[in-house]
């Protein structure tokens, strides 16, 4: 179906004909740059960060839109040399080029993690011994899995297990409340290291941090909104695990509502995590700065978001302001709401959530009213968040693209 783009306050749309042009694209010039570098990955990487820049008709191409269309390429690149029986080379792929492109910010880790499975599926357990003679590199992969905690949230199993089994139950919870509260979503070490991590990336992109804007109007108004902003697109190489947490958001756990909402009949059905490419939203309130007016996050009827996500970076206690207070159509009983922190009486009937680390809400974006209450003068810290929102599956056909005009399709009828 039609992919939707979603960047700040604009949406453009790629339609069916220009997602196959594009992976025509990316495929043979991925064929192009694996023929002449070989085993020079430095070199092999900075080709292909160039042809992302260079995709014909399409000069806003950025990174995060252009990563499903490459990975599919490489996916490609392995099917191929297992119909060859190239064993070596598809291990090659799978192992070792997949994980390199996402530490290097061309791919994401989910889906570098899912080709990799690809190979290992297509290749007998045999073969997939006989192809670890092939390249003796995995050493210091084996070190890292020893370090706590690991060099990439992705290779822990025991965590991404915990995750999907969280958001599985979640799913359940919204389509109930309105909303579901999950605590400890990654448990440490993972938490501990994600604070700093972020807030070291906050000072060296401190320029880039902009108002927060009111979805009506496109524009700041600090009396409104408080907070300020900066988009993540999960491939900055430069800050591993804040990328990593956006792909989480972005990938994961976007699957496992996606697929969990959908086989429980929720209509209109959420689109995957590769129908809805969007950044995510880092925001910081600080004290007395102001917090966020009631709201719903979804503007209206062209609005596709359907569920919005806050993952929490920082504590907050009670009196210190940053609470996010909700008000879906029907309260929890009160027992449950004890076990998030919850006081009716001072919301007036709201689900008042307060801010802890590794604590990840989910609510209806276009059912459930919200606002954040502004920090107190006195608060120690700032409050930190990523947000996200997934989207409901669009189809072409309500989109109007006119599928004749398509710059890449007469590029690529060009080149075969």
């Amino acid at each position: 179906g039609t992919t939707q783009i979603r960047l700040l306050n604009t949406v453009s749309y790629v339609s069916e004909a220009d997602q196959m042009a594009l992976f025509t694209y990316f495929a043979q010039s991925m064929r192009r740059v694996l023929t002449v570098r070989g085993d020079d990955f430095e070199g092999a990487c900075g080709d292909l960060r160039d042809m992302r820049l260079e995709v014909p008709g399409m000069s806003m191409m950025r990174a995060s839109w252009a990563a499903p269309y490459l990975a599919l390429a490489i996916q490609m690149e392995i099917l191929q040399a297992i119909e060859r029986r190239d064993v070596c080379r598809a291990a090659r792929y799978g192992k070792i080029l997949t994980r390199k492109s996402a530490e290097a910010g061309l791919v994401d880790y989910p889906t570098a993690m899912n080709i990799k499975q690809l190979a290992r599926k297509a290749v007998t357990h045999a073969a997939w011994e006989e192809a670890d003679n092939c390249w003796n590199g995995d050493e210091l992969h084996g070190l890292q899995q020893h370090i706590s905690p690991p060099l990439c949230l992705f290779d822990d199993d025991a965590v991404m297990d915990r995750v999907k089994l969280h958001i599985e139950q979640a799913a359940a919870q919204l389509r109930e409340s309105g909303y579901a509260v999950i605590d400890a979503l990654l448990g440490d070490p993972w938490a501990a290291a994600l604070p700093q991590a972020f807030k070291r990336m906050a000072c060296e992109m401190e320029d880039r941090f902009v108002s927060g804007e009111l979805e009506v109007t496109g524009q700041s108004h600090e009396k409104a909104r408080g907070d300020k902003i900066l988009w993540l697109d999960g491939l900055d190489v430069k800050h591993p695990l804040p990328s990593q947490l956006t792909q989480l958001l972005q990938k994961t756990i976007g699957a496992v509502l996606s697929s969990a909402l959908n086989e429980r009949g929720e209509q209109p059905p959420l689109a995957d995590a590769s129908g809805a490419i969007a950044d995510s939203m880092f925001a910081i309130y600080s004290p007395s700065e102001g917090g966020f007016v009631r709201h719903l996050d979804n503007a209206g009827q062209d609005d596709l978001r359907r569920v919005s996500a806050v993952y929490y970076l920082s504590d907050c206690s009670h009196g210190e302001g940053g609470e996010l207070i909700l008000y879906p159509e029907e309260n929890r009983n009160a027992e449950d709401d004890n076990n998030h922190d919850v006081n009716d009486a001072k919301t007036e009937n709201g689900v008042l959530v307060v801010p802890r680390l590794d604590r990840l809400v989910l609510f209806w974006s276009n059912k459930v009213p919200h606002e954040v209450v502004a920090l107190t003068e006195d608060a120690p810290e700032d409050r930190l968040a990523l947000s996200y929102w997934y989207r409901s599956r669009l189809s072409s056909s309500a989109v109007g693209i006119d599928e004749e005009l398509s710059p890449l399709r007469d590029y690529v009828e060009g080149i075969k």
